[in-house]
């Protein structure tokens, strides 16, 4: 079983929205079983976060990765939260305990195999083929209901969910 089975379509809006239901509830239980039940705690919470958060579940989302600061995978999802949120200092101040975080690169490369939103938007996303997650958060406070931005998200996403997935 894949993670992207909790990052199924529609595609979430850059803010918090209504708290959507999973497309299938039977299979999320067994997925977030499945991850529960993974040595490495951290990463596994960091994932159920993040498909959590997919699903505008902020406050499951948050519990998971609030129990985890200083674990890098954690501050990363916790970042992107608080980003969707729109509290967007709290969102870099997560983004920055990430540090340099493998996720960095593997986003770039898959916004980059997309056109990563605008040309204009490039050089700020992808720099030294590293994603910029702070550079993200200004133009999500910047254009909070831009279609491009909305789609460069959901790779960040999958991006993430295919990277950390056991």
């Amino acid at each position: 079983m894949r993670a992207s089975v909790g990052l199924s379509d529609p595609i979430p809006g850059l803010r918090l929205g209504r708290i959507r239901p999973f497309a299938d509830p039977a299979g999320m239980d067994a997925l977030m079983e499945s991850l529960k039940a993974s040595p490495q705690r951290e990463r596994s919470d960091a994932l159920m976060a993040l498909i959590h958060l997919w699903h505008d579940h902020w406050d499951e989302a948050h519990a998971l990765v609030q129990n985890h600061e200083g674990h890098a995978d954690c501050d990363f999802v916790h970042g992107m939260g608080h980003r969707r949120e729109g509290d967007f200092a709290n969102a870099k101040y997560w983004f920055d305990g990430a540090g340099h975080h493998p996720a960095l690169k593997a986003v770039a490369g898959a916004a980059d195999s997309h056109g990563a939103g605008k040309p204009e938007w490039r050089a700020l996303l992808i720099r030294d083929s590293l994603w910029q997650p702070k550079a993200f958060v200004d133009l999500v406070k910047a254009h909070p209901r831009d279609e491009d931005l909305i789609s460069l998200q959901a790779l960040e996403f999958r991006a993430l969910a295919d990277l950390w997935w056991p």
